[in-house]
């Protein structure tokens, strides 16, 4: 299961990571391999299941396409046409002339559920090695990279500590959340 494999390794490399930081091999633990199995099958994107997501995306790749037809049809169009409004203007489908596209819309949506599903599992990986280790572990910190593609939520808990035992809030009143 390849998704477990990579839960395997992140949970490694932040043993590894963290030993080498300190420059002693402190970090004797790590999560079982059932807790790492339990990470890589409850995926999930805002508390929203994965598999919730990918029926969402189905079912809006299937409206935008009706839609796309449908507009096609309405404005007399040949079929040619209407396959360059779904998939885009230009034949080589450079960025350009996908953004807007039924494609382009459904290409960037799979990007960013790819995005955020790794980075799920990689955190929850990694928080699950802290809290194996949590007798040298002071506190969890939240990291978002800040950007144009930063959540309000992210940002809001940008650089936030929590317990790793109870992982109540130290220093600030935000519930904990495994935010990726």
């Amino acid at each position: 299961f390849p998704v477990t494999i990579m839960a395997q390794q992140e949970a490694t490399w932040a043993q590894q990571s963290f030993d080498q930081a300190v420059g002693a091999n402190l970090m004797a633990s790590l999560p079982t391999g059932a807790a790492l199995q339990q990470i890589a099958r409850n995926i999930s994107i805002e508390n929203v299941p994965m598999s919730d997501w990918i029926k969402r995306g189905q079912g809006d790749l299937e409206f935008r396409l009706t839609q796309a037809i449908r507009a096609g049809i309405a404005q007399g169009e040949t079929n040619g046409q209407i396959m360059r409004r779904i998939r885009g203007a230009s034949e080589q489908l450079t960025q350009r002339s996908i953004t807007g596209s039924v494609i382009g819309v459904t290409r960037a949506n799979l990007n960013t559920l790819v995005r955020t599903s790794v980075q799920e599992i990689s955190s929850n990986a990694m928080i699950a090695t802290y809290q194996a280790n949590d007798d040298i572990i002071k506190s969890i910190v939240s990291l978002a990279t800040l950007d144009s593609r930063t959540t309000e939520l992210c940002a809001a808990y940008d650089l936030k500590e929590f317990d790793p035992k109870t992982k109540e809030p130290i220093g600030h009143s935000l519930p904990y959340r495994a935010i990726p």
